[in-house]
């Protein structure tokens, strides 16, 4: 019944826009009170939504069950998984400009005067990295391997 009056409503509002637009004068006044009238459908048209929603932004009926709920921890393994997915195509080519781009990475590292990156791929990606740095500070290290794990996406573990 509710949309049957929202409706009529909308289409009482397009007949009256219609009449205003033959009646008054043109100039500035006509264009002023298109643009009222124009307002006045778009309200009527988002009226239904302003409904649904309500003041406070709700979506009652929208809502997911509560066994389709996820985690946080739900969502950044798959975030994690979307983007080891989207990289593999690219890290399984194998460029051999990507050492290189890492050992220029690494030599802005405080204390890294001479560092080299040898990358052993496979075909699901990359095996193995080995990281040679001339420092042997244990921070700095610690520090190159996580910025060469979060550049290839791969686990700490497979960085030597």
């Amino acid at each position: 019944m509710a949309w049957r009056q929202w409706l009529k409503t909308l289409l009482a509002l397009v007949i009256l826009s219609g009449l205003a637009e033959l009646i008054l004068p043109g100039g500035g006044v006509n264009k002023f009170a298109k643009l009222v009238l124009g307002l006045v459908i778009m309200l009527a048209v988002l009226q239904p939504l302003q409904i649904l929603f309500g003041p406070g932004w709700e979506i009652p009926a929208l809502e997911l069950p509560s066994g389709l709920e996820r985690k946080a921890e739900d969502w950044a393994n798959l975030a994690a998984a979307v983007q080891t997915a989207g990289a593999r195509p690219f890290l399984a080519k194998g460029d051999p400009a990507l050492a290189g781009q890492l050992e220029v990475l690494l030599l802005t590292l405080e204390q890294v005067d001479e560092a080299r990156v040898s990358i052993k791929f496979s075909t699901d990606g990359i095996e193995g990295v080995l990281v040679e740095l001339s420092t042997p500070n244990p921070t700095v290290w610690a520090k190159a391997k996580k910025i060469t794990a979060g550049c290839l996406n791969i686990a700490e573990n497979k960085i030597t």
